[in-house]
């Protein structure tokens, strides 16, 4: 009886857990564990059935979104995009949208609890701060560590290509590809580098340059041969040595083979070669030749003239050779010649008597290597460039070209070209318990000046790190990296990134419409915004200032733009803002300009601005096939662009996001595509009203930035801190970032939310100076160890 009677206890006791299943309290999930599926179905499907089918299900599907048909919510799933859109918008209250019926707080808590914690299973006990990813340097990084590393004023990234962007920035590793037009343009950068470095005070004279004596003629300025002739240059040599020759060649293919060529000396064959070349695209060859002083004869014969009638094709009829030039320069080195007397620049150390030339250019080789690879070099390291250069001069070279020569090496080398910790590719992978991996101390110093000076360590930082004393001074260290002038690059690249006025430049609205643009005001425009962010940098205001601020910065130019007394001078001077009319980044002409179109002001692209950059909550994309404005209202007549969006609003794929983007971007309706205040378009009254799906009503500028900073403030912190460590890390974050930024927030609140508060705790965080622990890969390490190796 005992064991009847419990057993109907315990059958009592599950019909009354199954009938209290959604109301049991959230410890009990802990003990009990059900399954992702059963808490889905009891718990979670029943809040969106209330909520969100009714507009977001497969049959109503507005914004092409669609919750029922994705996967469940986990963290590595197909679907899990979409769900982070989802507890993005819900935990902002972004949807419902204000007209529907809303969740009681207690129900929208406990989803976005849940959601939440189903997204990012996050340990605090075991922080992850993420992969530090390989990447290369950008086209802006890598002309600033040339002009820190040797003081060069030109530009030698103006042929590069341009660098893609991620996550709003141009120096994210996953964009950051390497194509074979790049390598060949990093060569010749070096190239032109170490010419500028280390120029050769005694350069080989041009002996001879164009066509022979006996040249017959030819297409333009190419010798054509078709038949087997030897052409001939006779030359007068002024010492013994050798002598370099460069030959530009082509061809027009027919037959089984290309075109064949010889160089001679004296009727002495030296070499054949192939001249796979085209008229359009020649192929250079680079000959070293041995030469007497006095008269020599040099020759060139085409060898494997052909002709066929028969063949089909007329290109394939006729094989031709075609010289289009050829130099000849030296001597490079001479028999009599004395290799220790040198005139190179002042900081190449002079030759110990008792000193080797292999260790003498390794002593004025690895300081360069040290600031160039951002580590000291290794001694197997040195030894090889050395060796390189020392081979170079045994060639013929003089000292300052084989100097020229280990310093591209250097250059070109993957140590030079891209940021990534050296000392991690030798270490053992720690234990599974150590879960975090520190930066070594060189590769901390590289992030650090990459982050604020856009460019390479200097010494004083290096020498901290080979101390090991980098760490317990960081605060110190970013201070002095701040205070130094090479840190207007970070304000010029993340500021300019962020607010997207680096793209001013590129503006080009209608002239007939806006006959005022010039590059002129638009470069104005652009430095008013880039000292107005750096005015928070030194005077450390909060940064929701900068959505506030009643002050900005203009010259003569962009003064008399708004209206505003002109400084003394050419310069830029701080002015404070008419009350009512600009306030903060929304109310400066830059960000207006970039954020409409050639022809006309854009609300969507506004609000689009101020959702995306300044909330870190970017509207859905739109769905395919989304007709275009309406140029006229109803009736046929011009309308202003509120009236054509409110019809263009009338379609129910559009409606829903265009409430979340509208009555931002109607806010700065007051301003043309040029930032100019206006009250009228096409004669009409500007209507800049408009209500926040929050509830706040803006209906300017003014009240749009003051309705973010008050009512915002914590998205603004959050996204603030995401995007700067975003661009510290030269990655996109992930959800295990998350305690990371919740740090960097909490920590900057304890300083008054100012930019040096945030820049600081940046530094400071898990994810900037540590690496995640992983076991190693044996592929994965041997593409690591390939990057330590020089060319």
């Amino acid at each position: 009886m005992r064991i009847f009677a419990a057993a109907l206890l315990l059958a009592f006791l599950a019909i009354l857990a199954g009938a209290c299943w959604q109301t049991w309290p959230d410890w009990w999930w802990g003990l009990r564990a059900p399954s992702p599926e059963i808490v889905f179905e009891r718990r979670i499907n029943p809040f969106l059935e209330r909520t969100c089918y009714d507009c977001h299900d497969q049959t109503a599907h507005k914004g092409g979104f669609a919750i029922d048909l994705l996967d469940l919510p986990v963290p590595d799933n197909s679907s899990r995009e979409s769900w982070e859109r989802v507890l993005t918008h819900v935990s902002a209250n972004l949807m419902p949208p204000p007209d529907e019926p809303q969740p009681t707080a207690a129900d929208r808590a406990q989803f976005v609890s849940w959601l939440d914690h189903t997204l990012h299973p996050i340990d605090p006990r075991y922080p992850d701060p993420g992969r530090v990813v390989i990447r290369r340097l950008n086209r802006q990084s890598y002309q600033n560590t040339i002009h820190d590393l040797f003081g060069i004023d030109f530009d030698p990234t103006d042929t590069f290509p341009e660098d893609d962007t991620g996550y709003g920035f141009d120096n994210i590793a996953s964009v950051l590809s390497v194509s074979p037009l790049l390598l060949e343009r990093y060569l010749a950068a070096a190239e032109q580098i170490a010419a500028a470095v280390i120029p050769d005070p005694s350069p080989p004279p041009l002996i001879y340059s164009g066509a022979p004596e006996n040249w017959t003629g030819g297409d333009g300025d190419a010798a054509l041969y078709s038949t087997n002739r030897t052409l001939t240059w006779t030359l007068d040599l002024p010492a013994t040595g050798k002598y370099r020759l460069h030959l530009l060649v082509a061809q027009d293919q027919a037959g089984n083979e290309p075109a064949r060529f010889s160089v001679g000396v004296d009727g002495r064959i030296i070499t054949k070669l192939a001249a796979d070349g085209s008229r359009r695209r020649p192929r250079a060859h680079d000959l070293e030749l041995d030469l007497p002083a006095g008269t020599s004869h040099l020759q060139v014969a085409f060898l494997n003239d052909y002709y066929a009638e028969a063949t089909a094709e007329a290109k394939a009829r006729d094989r031709n050779f075609y010289l289009q030039n050829a130099e000849l320069t030296g001597p490079y080195s001479q028999p009599d010649a004395d290799p220790t007397r040198i005139v190179l620049p002042d900081w190449v150390p002079a030759p110990k008597s008792s000193e080797t030339r292999t260790a003498w250019y390794g002593r004025v080789l690895s300081p360069i290597m040290r600031r160039a690879w951002r580590r000291p070099p290794r001694n197997d390291e040195i030894t090889r460039l050395a060796a390189l250069a020392e081979s170079c001069e045994s060639a013929g070279d003089s000292t300052a070209a084989a100097l020229q020569v280990a310093l591209q090496a250097i250059l070109t080398s993957p140590n030079f070209i891209f940021l990534f910790d050296a000392d991690a590719v030798a270490e053992t992978p720690p234990a599974k318990s150590q879960p975090i991996s520190p930066l070594s101390d060189f590769a901390l110093a590289a992030r650090l000046s990459y982050f604020l000076w856009d460019g390479p360590p200097d010494d004083r930082l290096l020498d901290l790190a080979d101390e090991g004393k980098l760490r317990e001074q960081l605060p110190t260290v970013t201070a002095r990296l701040l205070a130094d002038p090479r840190a207007r690059r970070f304000v010029n690249s993340f500021a300019g990134q962020w607010l997207e006025v680096r793209n001013l430049p590129l503006r080009t609205p209608d002239s007939k419409l806006f006959p005022e643009w010039s590059p002129e005001l638009a470069a104005s425009m652009q430095e008013e915004t880039l000292l107005f962010f750096d005015d928070f940098l030194t005077n450390r205001q909060p940064i929701e200032r900068l959505l506030t601020g009643d002050f900005t910065f203009v010259d003569n130019r962009l003064a008399q733009f708004y209206g505003l007394p002109g400084p003394p001078d050419d310069g830029f001077e701080r002015r404070p803002v008419p009350p009512n009319r600009r306030a903060g980044l929304l109310g400066q002409a830059g960000v207006l300009a970039v954020t409409s179109y050639p022809n006309r002001t854009s609300p969507v692209l506004r609000g689009k601005f101020v959702l995306g950059k300044l909330l870190g909550t970017p509207p859905p994309p739109p769905p395919p096939n989304i007709p275009s404005l309406a140029e006229h209202g109803a009736d046929g007549q011009p309308a202003t662009l509120r009236q054509r969006l409110e019809l263009h609003r009338a379609n129910p794929a559009c409606a829903t996001c265009h409430s979340l983007i509208d009555p931002l971007g109607f806010a700065l309706e007051n301003y043309d595509a040029m930032g100019r205040r206006r009250e009228l378009e096409n004669g009409n009254p500007i209507d800049s009203r408009g209500r926040l799906v929050t509830g706040e009503t803006v209906d300017s500028a003014v009240s749009l930035s003051a309705a973010l900073a008050n009512g915002h403030r914590d998205k603004f912190h959050r996204n603030f801190a995401s995007t700067l460590l975003t661009y510290a890390l030269g990655r996109g974050l992930d959800y295990y970032d998350r305690p990371t930024v919740d740090k960097i927030v909490s920590t900057a609140a304890l300083h008054g939310h100012t930019l040096p508060a945030y820049i600081d705790a940046v530094v400071a965080s898990i994810a900037f100076q540590n690496q995640r622990a992983e076991p190693a890969n044996a592929s994965t390490d041997k593409d690591r160890i390939a990057l330590n190796s020089t060319p």
